[in-house]
């Protein structure tokens, strides 16, 4: 019943601090000065160079779950079993109850600028405090079962979630409040992607139809049929004019659908009508064959004249968008073939596969450029850089790394997800990158650095992640297994230094921890667990034993599956 304060290089502990009871919590003030740690139901308060016991606070009814200090240190936040979370002024001891929670409450964090506090509780509710009027508001969420994907409207001005539960929904970044419900398809929905305009919204289906829908109205303009089998992913071309579709029948469609103009304007409101061009007026959709297995993505070229498909048949196919003709086979993987991306110039291909490999080809030859070598299992996502000269890449092996496109090196192995990568996102401006996990956990990476800026904690495994961008910040939004989705926002003022105002059910945060040693523990994982702006442990052994509760240790084993296959995520 010890709390032992340790030199960092030393093994001999500098400071043992005494306690009367089992300890559930510790935690470092922001300057490092104070120690806070709850044995029972009481807060202690340490001088963490002398051991010095400087404070006893005492009023929770049952045992302290949770503590944590304001970004300033003057304030400590304290949860407990007793559904209540009290505000301690550290130096008067001066005490303020808020009540609101219907069961145990297991995590607070205080907001970046200290003015909020938000709780997690075993009642499955957030609430947000205002630390000086003491009042609080409800987080909820609206999808009933798995997000698939989220995406953000190009001008970031909207949200698209797609669920098993077989709707889209519409959310507005600003509130995370929902605009509209898209209901249709009956069966669950695989993929959603915005035209570039952000006039319209593509979907796709596990009954194997791909829908079209007003993105303001919400209203379904079209449906597409051909497919015989679920689709897995849709990708909208540059010009808006056309949609591929991915399928488990082993094809790829190309769709044509056109914008009608001019727009009209009523009432404040701009309206325009999509349509989807008949045979008559136009030509038929293209059906895209020679794969042998379920297709499991697809992407237009940036300039939208050529298709890039993976398969499970281990093969990238590269295809003219005009009349459906296979250009090149690119033949090289020695698995499945999970993500294909195209370079921002559109002169280069990246794939990932099961085979543990990242290959590099050219878009003009089919030509393999590298293979990039280092993981050490499937590798299920990846993503270039808004430069392209970086390719990130995560997977099973529960690393992500950066590739240099012209070095052929990797840059930055970044480590601390325990269990497979499922999502990687860059930043608009590329000096983030974002990455989701099985592990129920999104991290928040600096690309120069390699340094782990934020971490977030889920309820369920991270299925899809989207960026959306404003003049003044940046919006990063997650879709979860649990069927929820999870906003927060990133401010611009000072990149060296982030602020982040999380909407979530429990969140940990660091500043400035550095990943020193990618074969052990790093410095980051060490300070997530005992040092300052972190939640205790026994919180997050409490977070790791709800996802096990939601049946996550089979699910999280994705053996033979990609994170970004919907048909895969319900295997």
């Amino acid at each position: 019943m010890t709390v032992r304060l340790w030199n960092v290089g030393d093994t001999v502990s500098s400071l043992i601090l005494d306690h009367d009871n089992w300890i559930n919590c510790v935690v470092y003030s922001p300057q490092g000065d104070t120690v806070a740690s709850s044995d029972g139901t009481k807060i202690r308060l340490w001088n963490a160079r002398t051991g010095f016991l400087r404070r006893v606070l005492t009023g929770h009814d049952e045992s302290v779950t949770s503590v944590m200090f304001s970004p300033q240190g003057e304030l400590v936040a304290s949860t407990s079993l007793d559904m209540t979370v009290r505000i301690w002024d550290t130096e008067t001891r001066a005490c303020h109850i808020l009540f609101g929670h219907n069961d145990r409450v297991s995590s607070i964090v205080f907001s970046p600028k200290g003015g909020q506090v938000a709780s997690g509780s075993e009642d499955s509710s957030v609430r947000l405090w205002d630390v000086a009027a003491e009042t609080s508001c409800h987080v909820s969420s609206g999808h009933t079962d798995e997000i698939a994907y989220v995406r953000y409207s190009v001008e970031g001005n909207q949200i698209a979630s797609c669920s098993m539960d077989g709707t889209i929904r519409l959310w507005d970044p600003e509130t995370g409040s929902c605009r509209h419900i898209l209901r249709g398809h009956g069966n669950p929905v695989c993929d959603v992607a915005y035209s570039p305009d952000g006039d319209s919204i593509a979907s796709g289906c596990d009954s194997g139809t791909v829908r079209l829908w007003n993105a303001r109205t919400a209203a379904c303009i079209h449906i597409l049929r051909g497919h015989s089998q679920a689709v897995n992913r849709v990708a909208y071309s540059s010009s808006g004019d056309r949609i591929a579709s991915a399928s488990e029948d082993s094809t790829v469609r190309i769709w044509y659908v056109r914008s009608d103009s001019p727009r009209t304007t009523t009432n404040h409101q701009t309206t325009d009508t999509l349509t989807m061009t008949s045979p008559q007026t136009l030509r038929d959709p293209l059906t895209l064959e020679g794969h042998t297995e379920p297709v499991l993505c697809v992407v237009f070229s940036p300039d939208g004249a050529q298709v890039a498909s993976g398969s499970d048949d281990s093969e990238v196919r590269l295809w003219n968008a005009e009349d459906g003709n296979c250009q090149h086979v690119l033949v090289g993987h020695g698995s499945g073939v999970n993500n294909v991306v195209y370079s921002p110039t559109g002169d280069r291909i990246a794939s990932v596969s099961h085979d543990n490999t990242v290959r590099l080809w050219s878009a003009q030859t089919g030509a393999c450029h590298h293979s990039f070598i280092g993981h050490t299992d499937s590798v299920y996502v990846i993503q270039f850089s808004p430069q392209g000269d970086v390719i990130a890449s995560g997977g099973k092996d529960k690393s992500v790394r950066l590739w240099g496109v012209e070095g052929k090196t990797c840059q930055w192995i970044l480590v601390g997800h325990t269990d497979s990568i499922t999502c990687i996102e860059y930043s608009p401006k590329g000096d983030l990158i974002a990455s989701g996990s099985g592990d129920c956990i999104v991290r928040l990476w600096d690309v120069a650095s390699g340094q782990c800026r934020a971490v977030a904690g889920f309820q369920g495994w991270i299925n899809d992640i989207a960026w959306g961008s404003t003049s003044d910040s940046d919006y990063l939004v997650a879709g979860c297994h649990d069927g929820s989705i999870r906003m927060w926002q990133i401010e611009k003022k000072d990149r060296s230094r982030l602020y982040v105002r999380w909407r979530t059910k429990a969140e940990l945060t660091v500043e400035g921890a550095v990943t020193q040693d990618v074969d052990g523990l790093s410095e980051l994982n060490a300070r997530l667990l005992v040092q300052r702006d972190v939640l205790a442990s026994t919180v997050l052994a409490c977070l790791l034993r709800r996802c096990d509760t939601l049946g996550n240790t089979a699910a999280r084993d994705m053996n033979n599956k990609s994170a970004c296959s919907c048909a895969q995520k319900r295997k």
